[in-house]
């Protein structure tokens, strides 16, 4: 992507109280990640394409740190009360801002609320111009895209657009813009890759 996009996207990220790290490839940005969830006294994690593409899920298992997954229903209210939580962002705006598309609404209400520290990986294909754009992305992208992945019996599955349907297996449920966090709490890996939906 841009450099001047990339380094506009990070100052206005920073300037919105995200700590942002910039890495031109995945391979660099793997071994800060787990050198920040070393200090962790409990890890958990929201749904990422991009987290299980880097592989990160199972070095933590390897190193024998504290995760908890959140796979089973039953592990999703336990995961918000994690020190760290992984996961990544449907899209990152060049005004600062992160755009997320839920079906539970675990993973918007953890970068929310919840863990004390939250660590977002993601490429810079999910940079967008603006919140809009970054909700069309969710919409023309990374939900037909996910709800393939997850065999849910939805329109968007066969059209490739989210059709606003009213199924029950729909993924698209709760959506969240984080605008300015805590300061110190949200850290953002940002990777000069295409990385997932």
């Amino acid at each position: 992507m841009n450099i001047d996009i990339i380094n506009e996207t990070i100052r206005n990220l920073e300037a919105n109280n995200f700590t942002v790290h910039f890495f031109p490839k995945a391979a660099d940005a793997v071994p800060e990640i787990l050198k920040k969830l070393e200090q962790a006294k409990s890890i958990s994690r929201g749904g990422s394409v991009t987290v299980d593409k880097l592989g990160i899920i199972e070095k933590i298992k390897e190193r024998g740190m504290p995760f908890r997954d959140y796979i089973k229903r039953e592990d999703r209210l336990p995961s918000l009360m994690a020190e760290y939580y992984i996961t990544s962002s449907n899209a990152v705006t060049k005004d600062g801002k992160l755009v997320n598309m839920d079906g539970f609404g675990n993973r918007v209400a953890a970068i929310s609320c919840g863990p004390k520290q939250v660590l977002i990986v993601v490429g810079t294909n999910k940079i967008v111009n603006d919140v809009d754009e970054g909700i069309e992305r969710i919409k023309e992208i990374a939900a037909p895209l996910n709800a393939k992945r997850l065999n849910k019996n939805t329109p968007c599955v066969e059209s490739g657009i989210c059709e606003d349907c009213d199924s029950p297996e729909r993924i698209c449920r709760v959506i969240s813009i984080v605008t300015r966090p805590y300061k110190d709490r949200v850290t953002i890996y940002l990777i000069d890759e295409e990385l997932g939906y």
